[in-house]
Protein backbone atom coordinates (compact mmCIF):
# COMPACT_ATOMS: atom_id res chain seq x y z
CA UNK A 1 0.00 0.00 0.00
CA UNK A 2 2.88 2.48 0.83
CA UNK A 3 4.80 1.68 -2.53
CA UNK A 4 1.29 2.52 -3.82
CA UNK A 5 0.72 5.17 -2.10
CA UNK A 6 3.91 7.18 -3.04
CA UNK A 7 3.58 6.70 -6.94
CA UNK A 8 0.74 9.01 -6.40
CA UNK A 9 2.37 11.72 -4.90
CA UNK A 10 -0.42 13.79 -4.25
CA UNK A 11 -2.51 11.06 -2.21
CA UNK A 12 1.15 10.01 -0.53
CA UNK A 13 2.07 13.56 0.28
CA UNK A 14 -1.69 14.38 2.25
CA UNK A 15 -1.69 10.85 3.92
CA UNK A 16 1.95 12.10 5.26
CA UNK A 17 1.44 15.38 6.96
CA UNK A 18 -2.73 14.10 8.11
CA UNK A 19 -0.44 11.70 10.08
CA UNK A 20 0.76 14.20 12.01
CA UNK A 21 -2.17 16.03 12.11
CA UNK A 22 -3.92 12.83 13.02
CA UNK A 23 -1.66 12.41 16.38
CA UNK A 24 -1.58 15.63 17.50
CA UNK A 25 -5.64 15.90 17.20
CA UNK A 26 -5.78 12.48 19.00
CA UNK A 27 -3.67 14.18 22.04
CA UNK A 28 -6.02 17.28 22.08
CA UNK A 29 -8.93 15.15 22.09
CA UNK A 30 -7.94 12.72 25.44
CA UNK A 31 -6.50 15.96 27.02
CA UNK A 32 -10.03 18.12 26.53
CA UNK A 33 -12.10 15.87 28.81
CA UNK A 34 -9.45 16.88 31.52
CA UNK A 35 -9.51 20.58 30.69
CA UNK A 36 -13.22 21.09 30.94
CA UNK A 37 -12.78 20.05 34.65
CA UNK A 38 -9.54 22.04 35.07
CA UNK A 39 -11.12 25.14 33.69
CA UNK A 40 -14.86 26.58 33.95
CA UNK A 41 -17.11 27.42 30.88
CA UNK A 42 -16.12 31.30 31.50
CA UNK A 43 -12.27 30.18 31.09
CA UNK A 44 -12.53 29.11 27.88
CA UNK A 45 -14.96 32.05 26.73
CA UNK A 46 -11.49 33.95 27.13
CA UNK A 47 -10.01 31.02 25.28
CA UNK A 48 -12.32 31.70 22.48
CA UNK A 49 -11.57 35.85 22.56
CA UNK A 50 -8.47 35.56 22.98
CA UNK A 51 -7.84 32.75 20.36
CA UNK A 52 -10.49 34.67 18.12
CA UNK A 53 -8.33 38.25 18.14
CA UNK A 54 -5.07 36.15 17.45
CA UNK A 55 -6.86 34.61 14.31
CA UNK A 56 -8.20 38.04 12.95
CA UNK A 57 -4.67 39.98 13.15
CA UNK A 58 -2.25 36.96 12.73
CA UNK A 59 -3.85 35.89 9.16
CA UNK A 60 -2.97 39.10 7.81
CA UNK A 61 0.04 40.00 9.35
CA UNK A 62 2.53 38.47 7.01
CA UNK A 63 0.43 41.04 4.04
CA UNK A 64 -0.56 37.26 2.62
CA UNK A 65 2.99 37.14 1.23
CA UNK A 66 2.93 33.69 3.08
CA UNK A 67 0.14 32.41 0.56
CA UNK A 68 2.04 33.65 -2.38
CA UNK A 69 5.20 31.69 -1.29
CA UNK A 70 4.48 28.48 -2.81
CA UNK A 71 3.15 30.23 -5.95
CA UNK A 72 6.64 31.42 -6.58
CA UNK A 73 8.45 30.91 -9.86
CA UNK A 74 12.15 30.72 -8.27
CA UNK A 75 13.29 29.52 -5.07
CA UNK A 76 15.06 32.92 -4.34
CA UNK A 77 11.59 34.94 -5.60
CA UNK A 78 9.77 32.44 -2.79
CA UNK A 79 12.90 33.68 0.11
CA UNK A 80 12.22 37.19 -0.72
CA UNK A 81 8.86 36.48 -0.05
CA UNK A 82 9.49 34.39 3.58
CA UNK A 83 11.65 37.72 4.52
CA UNK A 84 9.30 39.89 3.88
CA UNK A 85 6.16 38.06 5.08
CA UNK A 86 8.13 38.24 8.49
CA UNK A 87 9.40 41.78 8.00
CA UNK A 88 5.51 42.34 8.06
CA UNK A 89 4.54 39.83 10.88
CA UNK A 90 7.15 41.33 13.08
CA UNK A 91 6.23 45.16 11.94
CA UNK A 92 2.33 44.34 12.81
CA UNK A 93 3.39 42.84 16.55
CA UNK A 94 5.14 45.98 17.36
CA UNK A 95 2.19 47.91 16.30
CA UNK A 96 0.29 45.93 18.71
CA UNK A 97 2.55 45.85 21.34
CA UNK A 98 2.64 49.82 21.50
CA UNK A 99 -1.11 49.81 20.98
CA UNK A 100 -1.84 47.17 23.98
CA UNK A 101 0.76 49.17 26.11
CA UNK A 102 -0.28 52.76 25.99
CA UNK A 103 -3.86 52.27 25.52
CA UNK A 104 -4.99 48.96 27.17
CA UNK A 105 -8.45 51.02 27.97
CA UNK A 106 -9.64 50.82 24.93
CA UNK A 107 -9.02 47.37 23.76
CA UNK A 108 -10.99 46.45 26.65
CA UNK A 109 -13.35 48.56 25.71
CA UNK A 110 -13.62 47.70 22.23
CA UNK A 111 -13.37 43.67 23.21
CA UNK A 112 -16.08 44.70 26.19
CA UNK A 113 -14.41 42.07 28.73
CA UNK A 114 -12.72 43.38 31.15
CA UNK A 115 -11.37 40.09 32.26
CA UNK A 116 -9.11 40.31 29.34
CA UNK A 117 -7.09 43.11 31.30
CA UNK A 118 -4.02 40.71 32.44
CA UNK A 119 -3.51 38.93 29.02
CA UNK A 120 -3.56 41.67 26.51
CA UNK A 121 0.35 41.36 26.43
CA UNK A 122 -0.13 37.89 24.92
CA UNK A 123 -1.71 39.68 21.79
CA UNK A 124 1.09 40.81 20.17
CA UNK A 125 3.90 37.88 21.14
CA UNK A 126 1.08 35.54 20.08
CA UNK A 127 0.25 37.37 16.64
CA UNK A 128 3.90 37.15 15.98
CA UNK A 129 4.43 33.71 16.68
CA UNK A 130 0.75 32.81 14.14
CA UNK A 131 2.09 34.85 11.48
CA UNK A 132 5.73 33.26 11.96
CA UNK A 133 4.72 30.29 11.75
CA UNK A 134 1.97 30.22 8.88
CA UNK A 135 5.04 31.94 6.80
CA UNK A 136 7.68 29.47 7.26
CA UNK A 137 5.18 27.10 6.79
CA UNK A 138 4.19 27.92 3.63
CA UNK A 139 8.14 27.70 2.56
CA UNK A 140 8.04 24.16 3.61
CA UNK A 141 5.04 23.48 1.61
CA UNK A 142 6.50 24.79 -1.16
CA UNK A 143 9.79 22.76 -0.67
CA UNK A 144 7.12 19.24 -0.38
CA UNK A 145 8.77 18.90 3.45
CA UNK A 146 5.81 17.24 4.39
CA UNK A 147 7.90 15.13 6.79
CA UNK A 148 9.09 18.17 9.15
CA UNK A 149 5.05 19.33 8.76
CA UNK A 150 3.68 16.20 10.09
CA UNK A 151 6.24 16.03 12.95
CA UNK A 152 5.80 19.50 13.99
CA UNK A 153 1.92 18.97 14.10
CA UNK A 154 2.69 16.72 16.71
CA UNK A 155 4.99 18.37 18.23
CA UNK A 156 2.86 21.60 18.58
CA UNK A 157 -0.27 20.09 20.32
CA UNK A 158 1.77 17.65 22.60
CA UNK A 159 3.48 21.02 24.23
CA UNK A 160 -0.23 23.24 23.95
CA UNK A 161 -1.27 20.20 26.18
CA UNK A 162 1.35 19.48 28.51
CA UNK A 163 1.32 23.35 29.33
CA UNK A 164 -2.54 23.83 29.30
CA UNK A 165 -2.62 20.77 31.90
CA UNK A 166 0.38 21.99 33.89
CA UNK A 167 -0.42 25.40 34.45
CA UNK A 168 -4.08 24.75 35.02
CA UNK A 169 -3.13 22.21 37.96
CA UNK A 170 -0.84 25.13 39.29
CA UNK A 171 -3.50 28.32 39.25
CA UNK A 172 -6.26 28.17 38.74
CA UNK A 173 -7.48 30.80 36.05
CA UNK A 174 -7.54 31.11 32.73
CA UNK A 175 -3.70 31.97 32.44
CA UNK A 176 -2.72 28.56 31.31
CA UNK A 177 -5.21 27.97 28.63
CA UNK A 178 -4.43 31.20 26.76
CA UNK A 179 -0.40 30.80 27.33
CA UNK A 180 -0.08 27.52 25.86
CA UNK A 181 -2.37 28.39 23.12
CA UNK A 182 -0.17 31.59 22.78
CA UNK A 183 3.22 29.23 22.73
CA UNK A 184 1.68 27.24 20.00
CA UNK A 185 2.37 29.32 16.79
CA UNK A 186 6.08 29.69 18.28
CA UNK A 187 6.77 26.17 19.50
CA UNK A 188 5.92 25.44 15.38
CA UNK A 189 8.33 27.82 14.27
CA UNK A 190 11.92 26.86 15.56
CA UNK A 191 12.42 23.77 14.13
CA UNK A 192 11.09 24.93 10.56
CA UNK A 193 13.42 28.37 10.77
CA UNK A 194 16.50 26.78 11.79
CA UNK A 195 16.14 24.39 8.99
CA UNK A 196 15.06 27.08 6.60
CA UNK A 197 18.42 28.59 7.69
CA UNK A 198 20.95 25.92 7.49
CA UNK A 199 20.03 25.40 4.13
CA UNK A 200 19.05 28.92 2.46
CA UNK A 201 21.36 30.91 3.96
CA UNK A 202 22.94 31.79 0.38
CA UNK A 203 20.38 32.90 -0.81
CA UNK A 204 19.71 35.45 2.19
CA UNK A 205 22.67 36.81 1.47
CA UNK A 206 21.61 37.60 -2.14
CA UNK A 207 18.83 39.38 -1.19
CA UNK A 208 18.78 43.66 -1.60
CA UNK A 209 16.17 46.20 -1.60
CA UNK A 210 16.18 46.58 -5.18
CA UNK A 211 14.96 42.70 -5.78
CA UNK A 212 12.66 43.09 -2.71
CA UNK A 213 10.96 46.06 -4.19
CA UNK A 214 10.67 44.52 -7.42
CA UNK A 215 9.63 40.87 -6.04
CA UNK A 216 7.01 42.92 -4.00
CA UNK A 217 5.55 44.46 -6.90
CA UNK A 218 4.75 41.23 -8.84
CA UNK A 219 2.84 40.03 -5.81
CA UNK A 220 0.68 43.13 -5.26
CA UNK A 221 -2.44 41.60 -5.88
CA UNK A 222 -2.13 40.00 -2.63
CA UNK A 223 -1.83 42.65 -0.38
CA UNK A 224 -4.29 44.49 -2.02
CA UNK A 225 -7.46 42.36 -2.73
CA UNK A 226 -6.05 38.84 -0.31
CA UNK A 227 -5.24 41.00 2.73
CA UNK A 228 -9.11 42.51 3.54
CA UNK A 229 -10.36 39.30 1.84
CA UNK A 230 -8.90 37.16 4.42
CA UNK A 231 -9.21 39.38 7.37
CA UNK A 232 -12.93 38.98 6.55
CA UNK A 233 -12.48 35.52 6.19
CA UNK A 234 -11.13 35.14 9.55
CA UNK A 235 -13.13 37.79 10.90
CA UNK A 236 -16.38 36.05 9.95
CA UNK A 237 -15.09 32.83 11.47
CA UNK A 238 -14.01 34.07 14.61
CA UNK A 239 -15.56 37.33 15.46
CA UNK A 240 -18.60 36.02 16.16
CA UNK A 241 -17.39 34.27 19.58
CA UNK A 242 -16.26 38.13 20.59
CA UNK A 243 -19.98 39.59 19.45
CA UNK A 244 -21.75 36.65 21.21
CA UNK A 245 -19.42 36.75 24.50
CA UNK A 246 -19.62 41.04 24.53
CA UNK A 247 -23.61 40.28 23.58
CA UNK A 248 -24.11 37.15 26.57
CA UNK A 249 -22.19 35.47 29.19
CA UNK A 250 -18.71 34.57 28.26
CA UNK A 251 -19.89 31.53 29.40
CA UNK A 252 -21.85 31.32 26.60
CA UNK A 253 -18.74 32.19 24.39
CA UNK A 254 -17.13 29.13 26.22
CA UNK A 255 -19.39 26.45 24.77
CA UNK A 256 -19.63 27.55 21.75
CA UNK A 257 -15.21 26.98 21.90
CA UNK A 258 -15.75 23.37 22.83
CA UNK A 259 -18.23 22.87 19.95
CA UNK A 260 -15.92 24.34 17.55
CA UNK A 261 -13.11 22.79 18.58
CA UNK A 262 -15.00 18.96 18.87
CA UNK A 263 -16.88 19.84 15.14
CA UNK A 264 -13.87 21.29 13.32
CA UNK A 265 -11.65 18.20 13.98
CA UNK A 266 -12.76 16.47 10.85
CA UNK A 267 -12.06 20.08 9.09
CA UNK A 268 -8.94 20.19 10.79
CA UNK A 269 -8.08 16.78 10.02
CA UNK A 270 -7.98 16.58 6.65
CA UNK A 271 -9.03 19.80 5.38
CA UNK A 272 -5.44 21.65 6.27
CA UNK A 273 -3.43 19.02 4.97
CA UNK A 274 -5.12 19.05 1.84
CA UNK A 275 -4.94 22.53 1.43
CA UNK A 276 -1.70 22.84 1.60
CA UNK A 277 -0.82 19.92 -0.71
CA UNK A 278 -3.63 21.13 -3.06
CA UNK A 279 -1.83 24.66 -3.31
CA UNK A 280 1.21 22.85 -4.46
CA UNK A 281 -0.16 20.94 -7.13
CA UNK A 282 -2.79 23.04 -8.43
CA UNK A 283 0.04 25.81 -10.92
CA UNK A 284 0.79 22.22 -12.29
CA UNK A 285 -2.94 21.19 -12.55
CA UNK A 286 -3.37 24.90 -14.41
CA UNK A 287 -0.74 24.33 -16.71
CA UNK A 288 -2.05 20.95 -18.05
CA UNK A 289 -5.75 22.03 -18.50
CA UNK A 290 -6.82 19.11 -15.38
CA UNK A 291 -7.63 21.93 -12.82
CA UNK A 292 -11.43 20.66 -13.42
CA UNK A 293 -11.03 17.61 -13.38
CA UNK A 294 -8.15 17.64 -10.01
CA UNK A 295 -10.98 20.09 -7.67
CA UNK A 296 -13.79 18.26 -8.44
CA UNK A 297 -12.35 15.38 -8.04
CA UNK A 298 -11.62 16.29 -4.24
CA UNK A 299 -14.82 17.96 -3.88
CA UNK A 300 -16.17 14.74 -4.53
CA UNK A 301 -14.28 12.48 -2.38
CA UNK A 302 -14.55 14.79 0.52
CA UNK A 303 -18.53 14.92 0.34
CA UNK A 304 -18.48 10.97 0.36
CA UNK A 305 -15.62 10.58 3.11
CA UNK A 306 -17.60 13.37 5.37
CA UNK A 307 -21.35 12.75 5.36
CA UNK A 308 -21.34 10.02 7.99
CA UNK A 309 -18.89 10.98 10.50
CA UNK A 310 -20.63 14.65 10.50
CA UNK A 311 -24.14 12.79 10.45
CA UNK A 312 -22.89 10.72 13.54
CA UNK A 313 -21.45 13.63 15.25
CA UNK A 314 -24.55 15.55 15.06
CA UNK A 315 -26.98 12.84 16.56
CA UNK A 316 -24.57 12.10 19.56
CA UNK A 317 -23.36 15.32 20.90
CA UNK A 318 -25.79 16.80 22.48
CA UNK A 319 -26.37 12.78 24.66
CA UNK A 320 -22.60 12.73 24.77
CA UNK A 321 -20.60 15.53 26.34
CA UNK A 322 -22.35 15.71 29.13
CA UNK A 323 -20.39 12.61 30.05
CA UNK A 324 -17.27 13.34 28.18
CA UNK A 325 -16.39 16.67 29.34
CA UNK A 326 -18.87 16.95 32.66
CA UNK A 327 -22.24 18.26 33.39
CA UNK A 328 -21.64 21.81 33.10
CA UNK A 329 -20.89 21.30 28.82
CA UNK A 330 -24.31 19.51 27.88
CA UNK A 331 -24.87 23.11 25.95
CA UNK A 332 -21.80 22.64 23.89
CA UNK A 333 -23.20 19.26 22.22
CA UNK A 334 -26.60 20.78 21.36
CA UNK A 335 -24.09 23.38 19.61
CA UNK A 336 -22.31 21.02 17.87
CA UNK A 337 -25.53 19.80 16.53
CA UNK A 338 -26.25 22.82 15.23
CA UNK A 339 -23.06 23.50 13.60
CA UNK A 340 -23.12 20.23 12.03
CA UNK A 341 -24.57 21.54 8.46
CA UNK A 342 -22.24 24.40 7.94
CA UNK A 343 -19.02 22.51 9.36
CA UNK A 344 -19.84 19.42 6.59
CA UNK A 345 -19.85 22.26 3.97
CA UNK A 346 -16.58 23.76 5.17
CA UNK A 347 -15.35 20.23 5.28
CA UNK A 348 -15.55 19.74 1.45
CA UNK A 349 -14.65 23.60 0.11
CA UNK A 350 -12.42 24.68 2.34
CA UNK A 351 -9.63 22.54 1.03
CA UNK A 352 -9.46 23.77 -2.31
CA UNK A 353 -10.33 27.18 -1.49
CA UNK A 354 -7.37 28.76 -2.45
CA UNK A 355 -8.18 27.75 -6.76
CA UNK A 356 -9.62 31.56 -6.39
CA UNK A 357 -5.88 32.87 -5.37
CA UNK A 358 -4.26 30.66 -7.91
CA UNK A 359 -6.53 31.47 -11.05
CA UNK A 360 -6.53 35.10 -9.96
CA UNK A 361 -9.98 35.66 -8.75
CA UNK A 362 -8.64 37.88 -5.25
CA UNK A 363 -11.23 40.01 -6.26
CA UNK A 364 -14.13 37.53 -6.33
CA UNK A 365 -12.91 36.18 -3.31
CA UNK A 366 -12.85 39.50 -1.30
CA UNK A 367 -16.37 40.30 -2.59
CA UNK A 368 -17.48 36.60 -1.02
CA UNK A 369 -15.70 37.03 2.08
CA UNK A 370 -17.62 40.79 2.35
CA UNK A 371 -21.11 39.28 2.14
CA UNK A 372 -20.14 36.24 4.16
CA UNK A 373 -19.71 38.92 6.94
CA UNK A 374 -22.29 41.35 6.66
CA UNK A 375 -24.46 38.18 6.52
CA UNK A 376 -23.09 36.20 9.88
CA UNK A 377 -22.57 38.99 11.77
CA UNK A 378 -25.64 40.81 10.30
CA UNK A 379 -27.55 37.93 12.02
CA UNK A 380 -26.19 37.47 15.05
CA UNK A 381 -26.73 41.18 15.86
CA UNK A 382 -30.49 41.41 14.14
CA UNK A 383 -31.73 38.29 16.40
CA UNK A 384 -30.21 40.18 19.56
CA UNK A 385 -32.82 42.85 18.90
CA UNK A 386 -35.41 40.49 17.97
CA UNK A 387 -34.79 37.36 19.62
CA UNK A 388 -32.31 37.37 21.93
CA UNK A 389 -31.83 33.37 23.15
CA UNK A 390 -31.47 32.39 19.03
CA UNK A 391 -28.37 34.59 18.76
CA UNK A 392 -26.30 30.98 18.38
CA UNK A 393 -29.12 29.51 16.45
CA UNK A 394 -29.24 32.57 14.34
CA UNK A 395 -25.09 32.51 13.91
CA UNK A 396 -25.39 28.79 12.50
CA UNK A 397 -28.19 28.98 10.35
CA UNK A 398 -26.25 31.96 8.21
CA UNK A 399 -22.69 29.95 8.49
CA UNK A 400 -24.79 26.90 6.36
CA UNK A 401 -25.89 29.78 4.48
CA UNK A 402 -22.51 31.45 3.92
CA UNK A 403 -20.76 28.16 3.05
CA UNK A 404 -23.55 27.36 0.57
CA UNK A 405 -22.75 30.53 -1.38
CA UNK A 406 -19.13 29.65 -0.77
CA UNK A 407 -19.51 26.26 -2.34
CA UNK A 408 -21.03 27.21 -5.27
CA UNK A 409 -18.25 29.70 -6.30
CA UNK A 410 -16.03 27.23 -6.04
CA UNK A 411 -17.99 25.19 -8.45
CA UNK A 412 -18.32 27.75 -10.58
CA UNK A 413 -14.85 29.04 -11.12
CA UNK A 414 -13.37 25.17 -11.30
CA UNK A 415 -16.03 25.01 -14.36
CA UNK A 416 -14.46 27.83 -15.85
CA UNK A 417 -11.49 25.85 -16.65
CA UNK A 418 -11.45 23.38 -19.65
CA UNK A 419 -9.94 19.71 -19.82
CA UNK A 420 -7.67 19.21 -23.43
CA UNK A 421 -10.38 16.16 -23.60
CA UNK A 422 -13.03 19.24 -23.43
CA UNK A 423 -11.66 21.38 -26.25
CA UNK A 424 -12.14 20.82 -30.43
CA UNK A 425 -9.45 20.60 -32.74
Amino acid sequence: MISILRQKAFLWNVLLLSSGTLLGQAIMMLVLPILTRIYEPSDFGLLGVYSSILMVMSVAACMRLDLATPLANTKREAVELLVMSLTSAASIAATLAVLVFLIPDVSLTLLSRTEMKPYLWMVPIGTFFAASYSAIQFWAVREKDFNSLSRIQLTRSCGVAGIQLGLGMICHSPFGLLFGYMLYGGIGSVGLTSKFLKNNLFLLKEISLTSLLSTFRKWLRFPIYSVPESLLDSATANLPIIVIASLTETSEAGYMVLANRVISIPVGLLGGSLSRVYLTEVQEKISSGHLREFTFSIIRNLSKIGIFPFAVIALISPWLFPYIFGVDWDRAGVMVAWLTPAMYLQFIVAPVSTILHATNKNAMALLLQSSGFLLIIGAILATNSIAHPFIFVSYASASFVYYCIYLSLVLFVTFQHQNPSDSTI
